[in-house]
């Protein structure tokens, strides 16, 4: 019926096998199957991020150019925005957008869009931005970060910073010291 060699071929042959990985199947992470792909060497290191270089949150100077234009009330529609304080300066060159929600709201900036460049050495522009929006409570809402080169060779984007959202606030109070107090 069983032919006993076969058996005891096949025991010897188990034995053999759990004697050599302890009776477990290892897997390595460096060892390729011949019947799969391997994988493509590691990418060369990436070259440091661009985002948070340029000075967007630096404190708003006397010496920028601010314009308050109030938004008509057929204008400002379902945004809620009712004045905006628009800020260029030239060290650094930048420019600011803050849209201001009226009085009903606890804290009244909607959002801010900051704009800075600067020469990248390579005769183009490093250009960065910023955009947050606020709740009527003062929390932000939604935010975020893009460094673009000026050539197009390169983009990143990303959420706020760690310090973005503190800086930010610091920089209202000084676009609203600088520029003036916005409508009541």
């Amino acid at each position: 019926m069983f032919d006993n060699t076969r058996l005891v071929a096949l025991v010897g042959t188990a034995v053999a096998l759990s004697s050599c990985g302890g009776g477990e199947v290892e897997r390595r992470a460096d060892t390729v199957r011949s019947d799969t792909q391997t994988e493509a060497p590691p990418a060369a290191a990436a070259a440091p991020a661009k985002l948070g270089r340029l000075p967007l949150l630096a404190a708003a100077s006397p010496a920028g150019k601010c314009d308050l234009r109030d938004v008509p009330a057929s204008a400002s529609g379902a945004s809620g925005i009712v004045q905006n304080i628009f800020y260029n300066s030239e060290f650094p060159t930048r420019t600011v957008r803050l849209a201001l929600g009226d009085t009903s709201r606890a804290y009244r900036p909607i959002t801010i869009d900051i704009s800075a460049q600067q020469p990248s050495g390579t005769g183009f522009d490093d250009v960065e931005t910023i955009w947050v929006l606020f709740n009527p409570g003062g929390d932000v809402r939604s935010g975020t970060r893009e460094y673009k080169a000026s050539d197009n060779s390169a983009v990143e984007k990303s959420g706020l910073l760690g310090q973005d959202t503190s800086e930010v606030k610091q920089l209202i109070q000084s676009l609203i010291a600088t520029c003036g107090r916005p409508i009541q």
